[in-house]
């Protein structure tokens, strides 16, 4: 395959690179191309050393369209039509050379062509940002990509890449975002660090976490950074609280099957009353209805703090209780764990529900921790 390219000295093109060598594929497949291209773009949407809200501004809404268009891809039957369409509206106002401005279109693009009703525009709409870009770099990599998509448009499995999988001549491809001098700047910045590294290492972030953000409402968005922060916050705070509530309701699961009273004799008899046993056992029920009242704070619309403290504080005291018992029946917590979920299960229940204690002053568990950060998102950072 050859492309008629020429070159400056410093490696960029002169001329836009061609795109006929996409004109015969489908729009899906160029609307996940796109989402690519604008993402090894995306780093020089903002200036190097970005000092001022303006600067943060015009970051936030580009971030907004690319991210709204990556979720597209990924959740190709959930209704993004409104997200895309202020997302595209409001990125792309001013630029400060012709890197950013490549940037600046390609990121405008990967939304705006979800919601083109016109294919062959939307197409147009595609050619036009790849031949803006100006790294030669960039369509040697599409090629790759391409492949990757294949007819059948494997929408996920492309994101499981690197965004760089072949080694660039004229371009950094570790350049990162840029990281603002100002601390509270910085730390608004948290969530989209993280969220371009996932993807330049082909390990995006969580899909059900990107489309929360992405359907963050305009009105946040129109706010400005810092109140699209706090509601980032708020989101995620949240997701990873549900996460932690899922991960615990399978370790329940677990614990019953491998904490159950045992019985005296092969054949089965009446249950020992070990005093140790019965008390844990009650423990594990009474987590279930504790989990209950947690998932009810989790989804109202005003969450009560006190409530939420008190759960934190419950599962913290729970989690301590399962340390002790777990030291003092672990041999038999052992044995009975690997015939019921095997040993690396068993090993994984066991650090799970430990709480290491030194000094009187217990370690934290992770899901108590989790309801304070998610108390903590719902004040505001």
């Amino acid at each position: 395959m050859i492309f008629n390219v020429q070159f400056m000295e410093t490696g960029y093109l002169i001329n836009a690179h061609k795109t006929d060598w996409l004109q015969d594929k489908q729009l899906d497949q160029l609307q996940v191309l796109l989402t690519r291209y604008a993402l090894r773009a995306f780093p020089a949407v903002s200036p190097k050393d970005i000092e001022n809200t303006r600067d943060e501004d015009y970051f936030i809404r580009h971030a907004r369209s690319l991210l709204v268009a990556c979720c597209w891809v990924a959740n190709p039957e959930y209704d993004l039509q409104q997200p895309a369409l202020s997302a595209a509206f409001s990125a792309g106002d001013f630029t400060r050379n012709r890197t950013q401005t490549a940037s600046s279109i390609a990121c405008k693009a990967a939304s705006k062509v979800f919601v083109l009703k016109d294919k062959d525009e939307a197409k147009r709409t595609v050619f036009n940002a790849i031949e803006n870009l100006p790294h030669p770099n960039f369509f040697e990599q599409a090629q790759w990509d391409l492949d990757e998509i294949g007819a059948e448009v494997e929408r996920l499995t492309i994101y499981r890449n690197p965004l760089w999988t072949t080694s660039p001549e004229h371009f950094n491809p570790d350049e990162n975002l840029s990281r603002p001098k100002d601390i509270k700047m910085r730390n608004r910045f948290t969530f989209w660090q993280e969220w371009f590294q996932g993807f330049r290492d082909g390990k995006p972030l969580d899909w059900n976490l990107q489309l929360q953000v992405a359907l963050i409402e305009d009105a946040i968005w129109d706010a400005g950074p810092e109140a699209v922060a706090k509601e980032i916050e708020r989101i995620r705070a949240k997701f990873d609280l549900e996460q932690e509530v899922k991960q615990l309701k399978g370790q329940l699961l677990s614990m019953q099957q491998t904490t159950a009273t045992p019985q005296i004799g092969d054949n089965g008899g009446p249950p020992l009353n070990d005093p140790e046993d019965i008390a844990f056992q009650t423990d594990l029920s009474q987590t279930w209805q504790q989990v209950e009242k947690l998932e009810d704070e989790i989804d109202s619309p005003t969450p009560s703090t006190d409530k939420l403290n008190a759960l934190a504080a419950w599962f913290q005291a729970f989690f301590i209780r399962a340390t002790k018992y777990l030291g003092a029946k672990a041999d038999i917590i052992i044995t009975k764990g690997c015939e019921a979920i095997g040993t690396t299960g068993t090993k994984a229940l066991i650090a799970y529900f430990t709480v290491a204690a030194a000094a009187q002053n217990e370690t934290v568990h992770s899901l108590p921790k989790a309801i304070l950060d998610f108390i903590k998102s719902l004040a505001g950072g």
